[in-house]
């Protein structure tokens, strides 16, 4: 069955699907931080992926670091990973990992509206 999806030119098709939905909810995940987490996360585009690296603004990292923002995230129902935990060692940049292949764009920006509130005291 998955030889002749491929064969067929359904595994391509469907490749070419995933990734304008995946460009669209990348860019929903980038106008969401600029407009919910200005000043305290930045982002950068990513060529492919289904995540991007939210990085925490020296504002943000003086008051708390990547795994604290993590706990406050989970508290408003946001799965945010920690960055450093992908260290080995110290960790040399405080950030956040944030998935947005599986969520629609309204999704996307409730949860940006979300950790806005659990980030800011």
């Amino acid at each position: 069955v998955l030889a002749r999806f491929m064969q067929d030119g359904s595994f391509a098709t469907h490749i070419r699907k995933m990734r304008r939905i995946y460009a669209r909810r990348q860019q929903a995940l980038i106008d969401a931080v600029a407009q919910h987490l200005d000043g305290l996360l930045t982002v950068e585009p990513a060529p492919a992926g289904m995540h991007l690296i939210a990085e925490l603004t020296p504002s943000l990292a003086a008051r708390m670091d990547d795994a604290e923002a993590s706990r406050r995230a989970a508290k408003v129902g946001v799965t945010a990973i920690p960055l450093s935990l992908f260290f080995d060692g110290t960790a040399t940049r405080q950030g956040l990992v944030l998935g947005y292949a599986g969520f629609e764009e309204a999704a996307i920006d409730d949860a940006a509206r979300r950790l806005r509130a659990a980030f800011n005291p």
